[in-house]
C-alpha cells in the first residue's frame, strides 16, 4: 500500500484512480491551470484516464510519492491535487498543487501543502523541498511564503526555457 500524507481537519489524500478522469478534466482545463501550470491538451475522459494511469500513478509506484488527489472530508468530493513531483531535469522533488476554482481562497492549499511537507520530512526524510511558480502567480507565491518557503530567484524551465520563480523550504 502506498503511504499518503496525514488527513487534515478538512482533507483526505489518496492516489488518483482512472475513475477520477472527470474531476481531472475540470481541474486541468481550468483557465488558471492553463495559464500558470500549462495546457496538457487533454480534452476527453479516455485521454485523461490514460494520463492518470500512465503519468500520475507511476510516480507513486516508482518514487513512493506523487500528486495526491485531495478530497474534502465534509463532501467526499475531490477539490484539488497536492504532492511532490519528480520532474525531468531537476535533482530533487518539488512541491506541486492545483485546486478547483471553488476551493481557492479557503486555506485548503495551505492545509494540504503543510501535510505534504510533513510527509516529505517525516516519511521521506527530505530536509529541503523546492517549489516553482509562474512569475505572474502571486497567490501561489504568497501561499509558499506562508508555508515558510523563501524566494531564491528565477530559473529557466529545462524543457521550455520559460522563466519560473524558485522557492525553497527547509525542514526545521
Amino acid at each position: 500500500m502506498i503511504a499518503t500524507p496525514s488527513d487534515t481537519d478538512r482533507l483526505r489524500f489518496r492516489v488518483p484512480a482512472a475513475d477520477d478522469a472527470t474531476f481531472y478534466l475540470e481541474l486541468m482545463n481550468d483557465p488558471a491551470y492553463h495559464h500558470f501550470i500549462g495546457d496538457k491538451g487533454i480534452r476527453d475522459e479516455a485521454a485523461m484516464r490514460a494520463y492518470i494511469l500512465e503519468t500520475l500513478r507511476p510516480s507513486f509506484e516508482t518514487h513512493g510519492f506523487g500528486l495526491w488527489l485531495i478530497e474534502r472530508l465534509d463532501t467526499g468530493k475531490p477539490c484539488g491535487m497536492c504532492g511532490l513531483v519528480n520532474r525531468e531535469g531537476f535533482s530533487q522533488p518539488d512541491l506541486g498543487y492545483a485546486l478547483l476554482e471553488d476551493a481557492r481562497g479557503q486555506g485548503i492549499g495551505l492545509e494540504a501543502a503543510r501535510s505534504v511537507l510533513a510527509f516529505a520530512a517525516e516519511k521521506l526524510k527530505l530536509t529541503a523541498v523546492p517549489a516553482y511558480t509562474h512569475p505572474e502567480n502571486n497567490r501561489s507565491g504568497q501561499l509558499l511564503k506562508k508555508l515558510g518557503f523563501l524566494h531564491v530567484g528565477q530559473i529557466a524551465w529545462p524543457s521550455t526555457g520559460d522563466t519560473a520563480e524558485r522557492y525553497e523550504w527547509h525542514a526545521a
